[in-house]
């Protein structure tokens, strides 16, 4: 059926009946992003109830957006030929945004890739679309039901879109209530996920960069609120002068866990560290260095941070974070002055700050 056909038959429903009562629902297929689906469900719902409201002049106060939606039931009944999509499908919960996204990476390794691929040609774009139920006024004639199929039209951008069509029309007469009764069993939460695992992040301090330290960290996405990072830093020179200085190897490992889905906002950092120095102010007495050169401080902490998301495409944001630790440290002290004479040995327990960051990171494929 066109789209012309389509609004024929909407527009003789609407205009034939007494319509005490609209009610709209918008529906997604899972795949994508959760921040995309949400809008391309609730913009087909809203395209739909402007586009009513607009041809047909009826009052905003009768049209009832009721929520966008996955609808889950019906993509297990597509499933019924799947029965190992289905059994993927089926376990954990709709409600969880960690057990959803679990799943559909489990589909996508299926037959090396080619179930997804189906899946995403054949039966996400039939759970795209938009429902209209229309509540007709009791009349002393009964008015049969009517239902007009129609096409169902995915549009990613709802925002460009001036009309949706609407996916069904059902029309039903109420004999003995006034007020609209609608079967919304078909309807179900929006539980809408993205695959959260597996993207890569390139970051910088920009603090270590003002001391003259030049560093990166990478990091991995390996569970919707977990990631590791390992961060390198090092510095090969002087402040102008050999009695001020801030030479430093760190190499530092980490866990990550996110208080929210989608690896933004804020984490709680976990780290083990490894840092070879060479330290000297020009206002020290002595310039410390770890023994030798080859007994590195070895420790590890915790600390927090927090990254902010700049632009809508996801792939730049501003992070900033900082931690403390504990190490075990052997160092050299020499008199801070050029070829100054060591002094003695110390082996102690330090605690305190590790690191301090506030940077930009890259997200190579974000979703």
């Amino acid at each position: 059926m066109n789209n012309g056909t389509t609004l024929d038959s909407l527009r003789s429903v609407m205009t034939s009946m007494d319509t005490s009562g609209i009610q709209v629902y918008g529906a997604a297929s899972p795949d994508g992003r959760l921040k995309t689906n949400r809008r391309l469900a609730d913009g087909r719902m809203r395209s739909v109830v402007d586009y009513i409201s607009r041809e047909y002049g009826i009052p905003g106060s009768m049209i009832h957006p009721r929520g966008s939606s996955i609808p889950w039931r019906e993509f297990r009944r597509m499933l019924a030929d799947e029965p190992r999509v289905l059994s993927i499908v089926n376990q954990g919960s709709d409600d969880s945004e960690v057990d959803v996204a679990i799943r559909f990476k489990r589909i996508r390794a299926l037959d090396g890739g080619r179930v997804w691929h189906r899946l995403k040609t054949d039966v996400f774009p039939r759970l795209r679309g938009t429902d209209v139920v229309l509540v007709i006024e009791p009349s002393e004639s009964p008015v049969d039901t009517v239902a007009v199929d129609m096409p169902v039209i995915d549009n990613p951008e709802p925002v460009a879109e001036k009309i949706i069509v609407p996916d069904t029309v059902v029309v039903e007469s109420l004999d003995t209530v006034s007020e609209p009764v609608v079967d919304t069993s078909f309807v179900e939460e929006l539980p809408i996920v993205s695959d959260c695992t597996g993207a890569w992040h390139l970051g910088t301090n920009a603090v270590a960069w003002g001391m003259g330290i030049s560093n990166l960290t990478g990091e991995l996405d390996v569970a919707c609120r977990w990631s590791v990072a390992l961060s390198v830093y090092y510095s090969g020179w002087n402040y102008f002068k050999s009695t001020r200085k801030f030479r430093t190897f760190i190499f530092r490992p980490e866990a990550r866990y996110w208080l929210t889905d989608g690896h933004r906002g804020l984490y709680i950092r976990g780290h083990l560290q490894m840092a070879a120095y060479n330290f000297a102010l020009q206002s020290w007495t002595y310039r410390i260095q770890d023994v030798g050169g080859k007994h590195p401080a070895l420790g590890g902490g915790v600390g927090l941070g927090y990254r902010l998301p700049l632009g809508k495409n996801g792939r730049w944001a501003l992070e900033g974070a900082i931690g403390a630790g504990v190490y075990h440290i052997e160092y050299d002290r020499f008199l801070n002055r050029h070829d100054g004479s060591k002094v003695d040995t110390r082996r102690e327990t330090w605690f305190g700050v590790d690191n301090v960051s506030v940077g930009v990171v890259f997200n190579f494929n974000p979703r």
